[in-house]
């Protein structure tokens, strides 16, 4: 019986040694696992605090971004209603420059008659009438370069002028667009 006491008595002792080193392990643990959550819930604070400033960047940004957007759509709108302001008048600058090119043409044509004229001054009645035909085919034939209701006005008041009848001007009654 001495034996199995001693015996029990050393198992005792093992077992003690057993749940001491387990509950040193068990303390160790416990320990490493409240300094992990520590530094989780510290980590989780920064992200939280990270994501909290970008949320409010982001917000700020997307005020700006807006308001960016708006002030584009703006001048955009801005820039089209002064482009349709300006449309007619470029219109009306490509017809003016239109009517002044065929009418430099005009003129360089009546030079010519003119030259011509000069050089071959009819000397009998029968030539200033054939002349006189002439002029008036020239007339009309230039009057076929002419194509819009003010060129034509002015070449009817330019025949007339020179005691030529020009040919009747059809005028359309809508606006003329090129």
């Amino acid at each position: 019986m001495k034996s199995l006491a001693q015996t029990t008595s050393d198992l005792l002792v093992q077992i003690l040694a057993q749940v001491h080193s387990t509950q040193e392990q068990f303390a160790a643990a416990s320990r490493d696992l409240v300094e992990r959550k520590r530094g989780v819930s510290g980590l989780l604070a920064q992200q939280e605090e990270s994501f909290g400033s970008f949320r409010a960047q982001f917000q700020e940004q997307r005020g700006q971004f807006e308001t960016l957007y708006r002030r584009i759509l703006a001048f955009a709108s801005s820039l089209d209603a002064q482009v349709q302001n300006v449309s007619p008048l470029v219109q009306l600058h490509d017809i003016v420059v239109q009517e002044l090119e065929n009418l430099a043409w005009v003129h360089g044509d009546v030079l010519d008659d003119l030259k011509a004229a000069a050089l071959a001054k009819a000397k009998d009645a029968e030539a200033r009438v054939s002349d006189r035909l002439g002029v008036e085919h020239r007339v009309a034939e230039t009057r076929k370069r002419l194509t819009t209701t003010t060129e034509l006005r002015v070449w009817e008041a330019a025949a007339a002028g020179a005691g030529v009848t020009a040919t009747p001007v059809d005028r359309p009654a809508a606006f003329e667009l090129f």
